[in-house]
């Protein structure tokens, strides 16, 4: 009997250090091509942009963004960041633009921070965000009001 309650208070314990272990991941990088002249937004700015409220770059190219997948820590950073909303109610707003026809399509979905990276350096008018820890000089990172990933108070970091 006492070996069960041992084996129980070591299960508590477990439970207990992985729920409230906190989780520090990277911060999010905000990236366009690397020709992109744009250096900076601000939060306000950058969330007209990804909710699809701002659609012309300066030069009037039609901004082109990509997202990570559901689910993804990426993304759930995004959602709280900017969008101010679970996943479940960013695909409701999308359907309402595209009913509203303020747009066309979803955003083309990607599953890995390279595959951003890489269609990013492709494609001029292309906007996206990815793990700062996986920058690589491929593509541009913006400043957003004034600050790069890492900087103290950086606006689209895991809190």
């Amino acid at each position: 009997m006492r070996r069960i309650k041992q084996v129980l208070v070591l299960i508590g314990i477990f439970f207990f250090m992985t729920q409230s272990t906190p989780c520090f991941t990277s911060p999010i990088a905000i990236v366009v091509n690397k020709n992109n002249p744009v250096e900076e937004f601000s939060i306000r700015e950058l969330t007209t942009i990804f909710k699809k409220e701002k659609l012309f770059w300066t030069d009037n190219s039609k901004i082109y963004i990509v997202m990570r997948e559901a689910g993804s820590n990426e993304k759930n950073i995004i959602l709280r960041s900017l969008y101010k909303m679970s996943d479940e109610q960013l695909k409701q707003y999308w359907i309402q633009q595209i009913f509203r026809e303020k747009m066309t399509a979803f955003p083309k979905v990607f599953h890995s921070d390279d595959s951003i990276k890489s269609f990013v350096s492709r494609v001029p008018n292309a906007i996206g965000f990815i793990s700062a820890d996986n920058v690589d000089s491929s593509v541009k990172v913006l400043k957003i009001d004034g600050k790069l990933p890492g900087d103290k108070d950086y606006a689209i970091a895991n809190e």
